[in-house]
């Protein structure tokens, strides 16, 4: 049994059934991305007065920053107290390295893979002690077919990649390359072959690699096409139980692997509606006033000047019984019914795709107040808000596998960098020891969606008034904690664009000449009913305020960095 599993002609066997079972998708997936890039009609039609109203590209580019607008914040949660040090230095590291490794623009681009073809990959992989994240084209993954919808099922998924000869022999990874060949050159794809010259022809040579994730096996296996050897086949460096890679898929087909795209059920009536503006501008272009005249009533230096117009055509005759000495030619309209068929179109993609003219920015017909736009709007969330949530839990299990990753490889102290409580901005090392432990990854529910200064200015002020509430503090005072209100205030007034709060918050106290402050019973002249003022406070609302904070980018658990939207 080993020795047939290490067969690398089985593999190549493998290889060659995943690249069949990707086939049968993938011209739907060029499709839809030539849909998307403005490319509807096909090549043999003139492009010429052919109209193109992207419909596609406008609901897709609608739903991207709806899904993922800006880097979230990565909880870390320790499951016992001893690790509690640890979870706090591995939550700054995870989000400092969310934003210094650009991952919110690889992620961005795996979100718009999985709208048009339907689904998107993340590699994560250690090199030079760092962890990089790619987003890979989907073209370029293979997968094992039995894997049904559930992808970490999977026994293998294999990953092509194309490399120059030079930096194969490089890797120290990599053995048996004394009969390697290139067998690719990017020509073929991305140049003009007939154009290139032949000194140049070396330079763009490839080698076509294949990189096996044998998760049944616990191998990293590496071929290359026209090559009879392994070029790798090891244990897998990487302690994980999942792949290293992180599968998007949006639109879930039962007992299918590839989900659907999210342009498939538009494709139709989009390419109805290019047809349809096509037939109106087509027809308002051949319209010509076409006109008979008698040529013996009109003198030639008359018919000269009428003739000059560019937007009338004239016929002559001799006959000499027509009415008037000019007549016009009755023209065929077009039916008024095709403006009819064009609202139809526009209402079935809305159906279908669930987005209306108001979330395209565009003006809702009927919609002339806030209050009914505001309707709209919260209509319209409900499917973009399932898959928000899809994106979210993608996103949880990047940050998992990027801290399994730290935790295993970081071989030198690496920086971080975050901001405390005042604001400032700090910086702080750590090793991989510093972060051994037990931890839940999370990420605060709707930090990546966009939100306005306004909101989030709002959350902050509702955390003031709730934490400034007597009450609170009274309770929190016989327990044995203590709000410190100023280092609050001074918080919301930097959230508030009030980077001096010396000129606001200014010291006092008998020290400084200023009177004893009164207690609440001196300024109403009443006792203060302690109880009923707990009573207004829900016994989870503090921590859902903590929560909706940290996801507004507010002033509690942790203020992003600067720079991380």
């Amino acid at each position: 049994m080993p020795e047939k599993i290490d067969d690398i002609k089985l593999w190549k066997n493998r290889i060659d059934i995943s690249d069949k079972f990707q086939k049968k998708e993938k011209e739907h997936w060029k499709r839809y991305i030539e849909l998307f890039d403005n490319k509807q009609w096909p090549d043999v039609v003139s492009q010429e007065d052919r109209i193109t109203v992207n419909y596609i590209y406008a609901t897709v580019c609608t739903a991207k920053p709806m899904l993922y607008f800006k880097n979230p914040y990565i909880l870390v949660i320790p499951k016992l107290e001893k690790y509690r040090a640890g979870a706090e230095i591995a939550e700054r590291a995870l989000n400092y390295e969310w934003i210094e490794f650009r991952l919110k623009e690889r992620i961005k681009m795996a979100i718009l893979d999985a709208l048009i073809t339907g689904h998107g990959w993340i590699k994560q992989y250690y090199e030079d002690d760092k962890i990089f994240a790619d987003r890979v084209s989907v073209f370029d993954m293979f997968v094992d077919p039995e894997a049904k919808n559930d992808w970490r099922k999977a026994r293998y998924i294999i990953h092509r990649t194309y490399k120059p000869i030079e930096e194969i022999k490089k890797n120290p990874n990599y053995r048996n390359l004394q009969d390697l060949k290139p067998t690719k050159e990017i020509s073929q794809d991305l140049l003009d072959t007939s154009k290139m010259p032949k000194e140049f022809s070396d330079d763009v040579k490839r080698v076509e690699l294949w990189e096996i994730h044998d998760r049944e096996n616990n191998k990293l296996r590496v071929c290359a096409t026209g090559h009879d050897k392994w070029i790798r086949n090891d244990n897998h460096p990487y302690k994980s139980e999942d792949f290293i890679f992180e599968m998007l898929r949006l639109i879930e087909v039962p007992d299918k692997f590839y989900p659907m795209s999210s342009v498939a059920p538009i494709e139709s009536p989009c390419k109805e509606l290019n047809k349809t503006r096509t037939q109106l501008i087509n027809h308002r272009k051949r319209h010509k006033r076409i006109y008979i005249y008698n040529s013996n009533k009109l003198k030639p230096e008359d018919m000269e000047k009428i003739e000059k117009s560019e937007t009338l055509s004239f016929i002559p005759t001799d006959v000499d019984d027509l009415q008037t000495t000019i007549w016009p030619v009755p023209d065929v309209a077009l039916g008024a019914d095709i403006y009819a068929i064009e609202r139809i179109i526009k209402d079935d993609i809305t159906k279908i795709y669930g987005q209306s003219e108001y979330a395209r920015a565009g003006q809702q017909p009927g919609v002339s107040t806030a209050t009914e736009a505001m309707m709209i709007e919260r209509g319209q969330k409900l499917r973009p808000d399932e898959m928000l949530d899809i994106i979210q839990d993608f996103c949880v299990d990047i940050a998992k596998k990027r801290l399994q990753m730290m935790k295993q490889f970081y071989r030198t102290e690496h920086m971080y960098r975050f901001t405390d409580d005042l604001g400032a901005v700090q910086w702080g090392s750590f090793s991989k020891e510093d972060i051994q432990g037990e931890y839940d990854v999370d990420i605060s529910f709707g930090s990546s969606m966009p939100w306005s200064e306004e909101l989030r200015r709002k959350y902050n002020m509702d955390a003031l008034n709730l934490l400034s509430n007597p009450g609170l503090q009274m309770q929190l005072q016989r327990e044995g904690y203590e709000i410190k209100i100023s280092e609050l205030v001074k918080a919301v007034l930097k959230d508030l664009r009030q980077r001096d709060t010396s000129k606001v918050l200014v010291p006092f106290g008998p020290q400084y000449g200023s009177p004893t402050p009164l207690l609440p019973e001196q300024v109403t002249g009443k006792p203060l009913n302690v109880q009923k003022l707990q009573e207004k406070i829900a016994p989870n609302e503090a921590e859902e305020m903590r929560r909706r904070l940290v996801g507004a980018g507010g002033v509690m658990g942790g203020t992003p960095m600067p720079g991380g939207e």
